[in-house]
């Protein structure tokens, strides 16, 4: 039943929302419009289009950053954020990075077969 279904979906925007630190009534300022899908791969997945202030967002988050201009950071329900990991900050050094080791052998290769030569001036 699509108006379940939109009914339940605007009973979680008014969660996200009062999560977020805003007031759930806003929700009463939203349109939620479902589509089920009919072909593909995903046939049978629902799509929610959220419908405010002559703007249609695609999400619970567009709908409350965009338009309702929460603080992302607020955000107390959904998946956790997962904080940057450390080893994801460091550059990788070339003799560990598989590509640019690949890289680095081709390029070698070349210069010993005369097919690549260095700019002037570098050693």
């Amino acid at each position: 039943d699509p108006e379940a279904l939109c009914g339940a979906e605007k009973d979680r925007l008014a969660g996200e929302i009062r999560d977020r630190g805003g007031a759930a009534s806003r929700v009463q300022e939203i349109t939620v419009t479902c589509k089920q899908r009919q072909s593909g791969n995903t046939r049978g997945h629902v799509d929610y289009y959220y419908n405010a202030g002559g703007q249609r967002y695609r999400s619970r988050k567009e709908v409350c950053e965009l338009y309702l201009s929460l603080d992302p950071e607020l955000h107390g329900g959904g998946r956790p954020r997962k904080a940057p990991s450390a080893s994801a900050a460091k550059p990788k050094a070339p003799g560990k990075n598989p590509l640019l080791a690949k890289l680095m052998g081709q390029v070698s290769r070349l210069r010993a077969e005369g097919g690549v030569s260095r700019p002037p001036g570098s050693a």
